[in-house]
């Protein structure tokens, strides 16, 4: 499992969001003690997304976790 690999989620009711990983993806869903077994196998927290609808903003971990409120992964994060 490569907890950086970057996919390229299309959904139909949204923008598209390019470089989303699977660490993002459990860091949205608040999974904190995979998030922690992520980051402690590899786990890359540099890495970022490029927001769309933001203009190219770069969105990185802490931001996923602060805007989805997942106070699991916050903590992981300290």
């Amino acid at each position: 499992l490569d907890v950086n690999a970057e996919h390229n989620i299309v959904d139909i009711n949204c923008a598209s969001i390019k470089g989303y990983t699977p660490l993002m993806f459990a860091t949205e869903l608040n999974l904190g003690p995979l998030v922690k077994y992520m980051l402690s196998n590899g786990g890359d927290r540099s890495k970022y997304y490029l927001a769309e609808q933001r203009n190219g903003q770069k969105i990185y971990l802490a931001d996923i976790a602060s805007y989805f409120k997942a106070d699991t992964v916050l903590e992981v994060f300290k």
